[in-house]
């Protein structure tokens, strides 16, 4: 973890941590161990704060802003734990049609299959038709 990216909501970067180990080490641990027994966490480690960072000088709409959660470093570790685990059973867990989560795998592998899908449906004969959707993610949430 990289010493000095945004603290979590209570000011503490992950340089903290690992400065002082010898001191914060055993509970860290403590509460890791806790989680992979019971699978619940205290609330005040999964309270995270969401601060929005312009992307231009003046933001006159929610798209100008890029969201992003601070997040306690005694979750970030555990959630890095438990990454580490699922990473040799991604590949079973998910789909070969699903383009993200795996490495080797990019959302730009998609247009091909869209391409493949539009082309297969030129190509048809017969009275049976086949129907597209294109869905606008972006622009389906709320309008500020």
């Amino acid at each position: 973890m990289k010493p000095f990216q945004a603290p979590g909501p209570d000011g503490y970067h992950a340089a903290f941590y690992q400065r002082f180990w010898k001191v914060t080490g055993r509970s860290l641990a403590d509460l890791a161990i806790s989680f992979f027994q019971n699978s619940t966490l205290p609330e005040e480690v999964t309270e995270s704060t969401l601060v929005l960072i312009p992307k231009v000088d003046s933001p006159e709409c929610v798209t100008q802003l890029r969201p992003i959660y601070l997040n306690n470093v005694c979750l970030k570790s555990i959630t890095k734990a438990m990454t580490c685990r699922l990473k040799p059973l991604m590949r079973k867990l998910i789909s070969p049609h699903q383009s993200s989560f795996i490495p080797g795998r990019q959302t730009t592998d998609n247009i091909i299959v869209v391409q493949e899908v539009l082309h297969s449906l030129r190509k048809r004969k017969g009275k049976k038709g086949g129907l597209v959707f294109k869905i606008d993610l972006e622009k389906g949430g709320l309008a500020y």
